[in-house]
């Protein structure tokens, strides 16, 4: 008989169907089926030279998987400094990262450094940014409205009156 998968291989296959959002049953019964060439459904039952396929298999999948978050936290980052600039922690395209930088740690709602990030988090940086960069046009919107009304001297509308009723 052979000897059924160890402990620290259930780990580690249970980590890799986790990190590729593997965590349909029948997606792992057919996996378990695959790799034992048809002997058994359940990944419990896998042997320790089957599991070990399995594993690598997996792995190599993950390979791909990090790359692709790698390049999504790239660009978000890099979107999370553009954002920066338009909110008014930079110039001409430019970072100004003692802004940047105090930003993150005091006012982000990640409130640590730019590099330290995950994913997640970059995108609710993102969220914020935006909203910092929405807040600030629609301010300089009204402000330059208010002036623009100052200049041509025109009075401000005012709200319409309710008609008096009759008693």
């Amino acid at each position: 008989m052979q000897t059924v998968r160890t402990n620290t291989q259930n780990r580690r296959l249970y980590q890799l169907f986790t990190i590729l959002g593997i965590t349909d049953k029948e997606a792992r019964a057919g996996m378990a089926y695959l790799y034992s060439n048809g002997r058994t459904e359940k990944t419990s039952q896998l042997s320790i030279s089957e599991c070990n396929n399995l594993i690598k298999a997996l792995e190599q999948q993950t390979e791909g998987a990090k790359s692709d978050v790698e390049l999504a936290v790239k660009r978000k980052r890099a979107k999370v400094l553009y954002l920066a600039v338009e909110a008014g922690m930079g110039a001409n395209g430019e970072v100004d990262y003692d802004k940047f930088n105090a930003f993150m740690l005091n006012t982000s709602i990640c409130k640590k450094q730019l590099v330290d990030c995950n994913e997640l988090e970059l995108s609710k940086l993102i969220t914020q940014l935006q909203q910092i960069v929405k807040h600030n046009t629609e301010a300089q919107a009204s402000k330059a409205l208010a002036e623009l009304l100052e200049n041509t001297k025109v009075k401000k509308p005012r709200k319409p009156r309710k008609p008096k009723e009759k008693a």
